[in-house]
């Protein structure tokens, strides 16, 4: 009996993404089904859709892409789902390799794909960002759960395992950032979601906690992973970065206080 060849579902949630989307798009030309779903893009983002993609789907738009993961298991005809953001490009050499390990290990829930991360169209060295790092883009749609909470992506059923490709010289590429007020912006819009984030983790405010974790970022930033021997954006970035770990906690304050419920301790 023939078996019949993997097939892969992409999902892409755009919102005026037309400078990196077509590369992104045509790097995932191995997918029998690639699907953009937009929330409202006013660029061509949707032009460069209808041109790549075999669907074209949209949504209202939403502050966080967590929150429309639920329905991927909804519009995906596949079971296992790539899910780039729209300014990635993955590495086809990387296919053979995925398809190999996916036949070999049958409770295998999400695969961690490595990515090289930049910012202003520079490769970032040093930084939580910098060098390579291996991120989930590819899941089974059954075998994960979808949280809906800021930057904690995907949760494994009981039984799946997360496995990670390692490949050298391998990886998705990642035009994260065009400059400082994209930055910005970005991730002022994740912090109004932090607060409420942290505290469904059971995090619960505490001010040395706080101080203890703003002084680590900029360490961790600043001097192990040795950014401040690449440039100016790196240094900038690592401040950035510390200053975003504490308003962080200054969220989770505010929302425990908004439901009165705040540990002075």
């Amino acid at each position: 009996m023939a078996i019949e060849p993997l097939q892969f579902s992409a999902i892409i949630v755009t919102y005026n993404e037309g400078i990196y989307l077509q590369s992104c798009l045509q790097s995932l030309s191995f997918c029998n089904q690639i699907v953009v779903l937009d929330l409202g893009s006013t660029d061509n983002t949707l032009e460069i859709a209808h041109r790549y993609a075999t669907e074209v789907l949209t949504h209202e738009k939403i502050p966080i892409v967590e929150k429309i993961y639920p329905i991927y298991r909804q519009i995906s005809k596949n079971d296992w789902i790539f899910v780039l953001d729209p300014d990635e490009v993955f590495e086809p050499a990387l296919l053979p390799k995925i398809i190999e390990l996916i036949a070999r290990q049958h409770n295998i829930g999400e695969i961690c794909i490595p990515r090289k991360n930049y910012f202003r169209h520079k490769p970032l060295h040093g930084t939580i960002w910098g060098g390579i790092q291996s991120v989930t883009r590819l899941i089974h749609k059954d075998r994960v759960d979808f949280p809906q909470v800021v930057h904690h992506g995907f949760v494994l059923k009981d039984g799946m395992v997360r496995q990670i490709i390692a490949e050298p010289g391998l990886y998705i590429n990642h035009y994260w950032v065009e400059g400082y007020t994209e930055f910005i912006k970005k991730h002022f819009r994740y912090l109004l979601h932090e607060g409420e984030a942290k505290y469904g983790m059971g995090i619960r405010f505490n001010f040395l906690r706080m101080l203890i974790d703003t002084w680590r970022a900029l360490i961790n930033n600043l001097i192990r992973s040795g950014s401040w021997r690449h440039g100016l954006d790196e240094i900038v970035l690592s401040f950035l970065y510390t200053f975003y770990v504490f308003i962080s906690w200054v969220a989770l304050w505010k929302f425990e206080r908004s439901k009165n419920i705040v540990d002075v301790a």
